[in-house]
């Protein structure tokens, strides 16, 4: 792992946070065209914070993945185990 990384995460989970990113994005914006259709103010303000929190949630994962490495293969359970790293 270089020095521009803060940690290594395996490929499997950095797909994973991938796609919540993606469906926060889209769900944020399924969400902003559904506000014309809504007439209550206060169900409006609280759906807009469902909106800005969808939006901050996916930015700061995205922000951590930037800070992410994707560990070598071999770094498993298994591997790890194998080569007496925890006893």
């Amino acid at each position: 792992m270089s020095n521009k990384y803060a940690f290594a995460i395996t490929a499997r989970f950095r797909k994973a946070v991938e796609d919540r990113i993606v469906t926060l994005e889209h769900d944020a914006r399924r969400d902003e065209d559904l506000l014309p259709h809504i007439t209550c103010a206060d169900h409006r303000r609280r759906h807009l914070l469902l909106i800005s929190t969808q939006i901050e949630e996916a930015v700061r994962l995205r922000t951590r993945l930037s800070f992410a490495d994707v560990s070598p293969a071999d770094f498993t359970l298994g591997a790890v185990l194998a080569e007496g790293r925890f006893k």
